[in-house]
């Protein structure tokens, strides 16, 4: 129990609207102190909403929720003590953000404000599509990516590689990819033919080329990894159209555009202007 009223005149001040933004203690409430707790997206450097934070303590379990922009848990006024500090993540949210690690024995003394701060890292899944030139994905390709963190497997029939948990600061990542062996071409035949005694005979097997090498099946890539543009403008079309092998930049963009509109929309008169595609490309890209 607190020295001037405990649980009672904290409900009080609740009532009175003091826990919400305060920034400083009444005369009242001398010896109480103030918690107040940011939950931060870390990749946009932005406040999360509708966060339960829970600070515990031998005497006390608060309970508040983070409000919309600042990410704010205000706790007001309460008991001083030792507090362990957690943050609990609901289902949805779990599947957008990485609990961050709870803040265990934090000291809060008499009169003190205490700021704490948590650091939500975003889920990220990395989604490659190999596709084949007829435009079919790729089954049965080993995968193995070495950077930035280990992992492997083989594509299905979508041909997807599917990375979870992806460090959401990664830059850069190493791939390398086995794809299906195609059959070795058939060495060609000699046709056979007579000839005279003079001038001296001629054969075929003497003149053939070496049998044709099966493909090298083995590709290793360096990925490069940004955040992706939004999809309702020209920069994400183009961000798409590139991850999709097309050439883009400049002049080349609008080049890019008319392809993608003969090879996909069967649109042989193509405009060349990003906007054309912007829902198709979305959906094509996006939804892979």
């Amino acid at each position: 129990m607190g020295c001037c009223g405990g649980t009672a005149a904290q409900e009080e001040a609740n009532e009175d609207g003091l826990s919400q933004d305060q920034t400083e203690l009444s005369a009242e409430q001398s010896c109480k102190a103030l918690l107040q707790v940011r939950c931060i997206r870390v990749d946009f450097n932005k406040g999360v909403e509708n966060l339960t934070v829970n600070a515990t303590s031998t005497e006390s379990a608060l309970t508040q929720t983070s409000v919309e922009a600042t990410g704010l848990a205000d706790f007001g006024a309460i008991d001083a003590g030792t507090y362990d500090v957690v943050i609990e993540l609901s289902e949805d949210a779990a599947k957008k953000y990485k609990a961050p690690a709870a803040q265990m024995g934090v000291a809060i003394s008499k009169g003190e404000t205490k700021k704490l701060r948590f650091d939500l890292e975003p889920r990220v899944i990395l989604e490659i599509v190999l596709i084949d030139p007829e435009d079919e994905p790729v089954q049965d390709a080993v995968w193995e990516l070495t950077a930035p963190l280990q992992a492997n497997g083989t594509t299905g029939p979508d041909g997807k590689i599917s990375i979870v948990d992806f460090p959401w600061n990664a830059n850069d990542g190493a791939l390398a990819v086995t794809l299906p062996k195609q059959p070795a071409a058939a060495v060609p035949v000699a046709a056979g033919g007579q000839a005279g005694a003079y001038p001296p005979a001629i054969k075929p097997s003497d003149f053939l080329d070496d049998a044709p090498k099966a493909l090298d099946n083995k590709v290793q890539w360096t990925l490069t990894i940004a955040n992706l543009e939004a999809g309702d403008n020209d920069e994400g079309v183009a961000a798409r159209l590139q991850n999709l092998g097309f050439s883009v930049g400049a002049q080349k963009t609008a080049r890019a555009v008319k392809a993608y509109q003969s090879l996909y929309m069967n649109e042989k008169d193509g405009t060349g202007t990003p906007a054309d595609i912007k829902g198709d490309i979305q959906k094509r890209h996006d939804e892979a």
